[in-house]
């Protein structure tokens, strides 16, 4: 089962959730290394849509698109992405626009 930390890390983001804990008043002095490197290579993501397509915006645009396979873990939070054909994408993403995907 997850820790608290993980889920609150997955769910909120790193950057809402160090805001969240200082505005309320708590100490969590490992935030910064509980988040960075959450995916390692091998785990399935789902990366934003938005970000990869910034043009289209629709109403009915689908938020997330993927399953996406993580390739090589580049550092400080970056990761290179590839289909699950193998065919590599070729931008690195950020944390921030990924999110795990469960099967």
């Amino acid at each position: 089962m997850k820790s608290t930390r993980e889920t609150a890390v997955i769910t909120l983001g790193v950057g809402p959730l160090a805001s969240k804990i200082t505005r309320d008043g708590y100490y969590w002095p490992t935030l910064m290394a509980d988040s960075l490197e959450y995916f390692s290579v091998g785990d399935l993501v789902l990366r934003v849509f938005k970000a990869s397509k910034p043009k289209k915006r629709d109403k009915l645009n689908p938020k997330w698109e993927g399953p996406h396979r993580v390739k090589q873990v580049i550092g400080s939070g970056t990761y290179e992405l590839e289909e699950l054909s193998g065919k590599v994408i070729k931008h690195t993403w950020h944390e921030i626009y990924l999110k795990k995907y469960y099967a």
